[in-house]
């Protein structure tokens, strides 16, 4: 199923460039957004990217995880999740596939899996290797050929190690080989400083949702404390003491200041 002329594979690295960085800001805050797919990839008629549905981001943390909205395996989008994705497991390699993915399909006109099903393209990741991109774009550079397979190799130790190094080679090969000056997909240059401003504006809402997290965390350990405080002064009143409830009366009084 192409999904139209293939475009520069410059142009393309250009597009994502700003979505990967922003992906990396993320993972840096232990973020993973789960869901990279063309529709959550935006740019305005000025050229500004926007990267959008965190809805289902997953929060990494320790032994646990949390997502932001909706739990269970296999969240994602069949044509863009990462293989591991589908038993629930997400890691920031995850990103790195689902984002080389909508790269391929960017430069070659057309998704490395198409199937039916979401079960039928889960079997085809599964047990057939990654078609070849040149076969769809003759004469692409080896160079980037081998990053599209590194960024979708089926085991996620087999990609870039974090999201950094990915954007590190996409650097890489535009310096080695530019895009032409008159490229049909070029993105006018008077952009490039609003999209800047939209990158910071992507920034600061990660911010805010993983300070968020951080306030919901506290404030229900505090909520903990004041029930645990309660069922002592309760307690206390109970047994006449009249000294330890004083106390504790004290103790709630301190926590609902903090």
């Amino acid at each position: 199923e192409p999904i139209g002329t293939p475009m520069p594979w410059q142009e393309a690295v250009r597009i994502l460039l700003p979505f990967a960085e922003a992906l990396a800001y993320a993972h840096g805050h232990n973020i993973v957004h789960r869901d990279i797919k063309p529709s959550n990839i935006l740019l305005t008629e000025k050229g500004q990217p926007m990267l959008s549905d965190f809805g289902i981001a997953k929060i990494l943390g320790g032994a646990e995880t949390a997502t932001l909205t909706g739990t269970g395996a296999g969240v994602g989008t069949p044509g863009y999740m990462a293989p591991e994705q589908w038993t629930g497991n997400t890691v920031p390699q995850s990103d790195i596939y689902s984002l080389g993915v909508v790269l391929y399909e960017l430069v070659t006109g057309r998704k490395p899996f198409i199937a039916d099903t979401p079960a039928a393209i889960l079997l085809k990741q599964a047990t057939e290797p990654l078609p070849r991109p040149s076969q769809f774009t003759p004469g692409l550079l080896g160079s980037v050929e081998e990053m599209l397979q590194k960024a979708l190799a089926r085991d996620p130790g087999d990609r870039y190690a974090d999201m950094a190094a990915f954007i590190g080679t996409l650097e890489e090969l535009l310096v080695v080989s530019p895009l032409p000056a008159r490229s049909t997909y070029s993105l006018r240059r008077e952009d490039s400083k609003a999209s800047l401003e939209q990158n910071e504006n992507q920034k600061i809402q990660l911010q805010e949702t993983v300070q968020a997290k951080r306030d919901a965390e506290e404030n229900t350990r505090r909520q903990a404390e004041v029930n645990r405080l309660s069922g002592e002064v309760q307690s206390a009143i109970l047994k006449n003491n009249w000294d330890r409830t004083e106390q504790l009366a004290g103790e709630l009084v301190g926590l609902g200041e903090a």
